[in-house]
């Protein structure tokens, strides 16, 4: 497994960037004392890769290769987007647990 990022997923930038950077910035943020709930960002990839690249993936079906991660993060984070008050994927719709790990996906 390479841990090397590929091209795409560096944050993109021009018109589309900005497009998704305001439909992002619609998804509101949940704060409690111990908990922070924000939108999905290209950079969470880095450790959705280390966990669903490793043995602790086998309960979701891994360990994946880090392309595969990539489908795999990509496709939940469209879902969440797309319908980001779903309770799909967990329950956590189009949030994304911030501050000392990564609570899922």
């Amino acid at each position: 497994m390479s841990e090397k990022p590929g091209p795409h997923e560096r944050p993109p930038v021009g018109p589309a960037a900005a497009l998704a950077q305001r439909l992002s910035d619609r998804i509101p943020v949940l704060e409690t004392a111990r908990l922070r709930l924000r939108a999905p960002r290209i950079t969470d990839f880095r450790i959705y890769a280390r966990i669903a690249c490793s043995q602790r993936a086998r309960f979701m079906g891994g360990p994946m290769t880090r392309e595969e991660a990539w489908d795999d993060c990509t496709h939940v984070q469209c879902l969440a987007l797309a319908w980001p008050w779903c309770v799909d994927h967990g329950g956590e719709g189009g949030w994304r647990a911030v501050g000392g790990g990564c609570a899922g996906v």
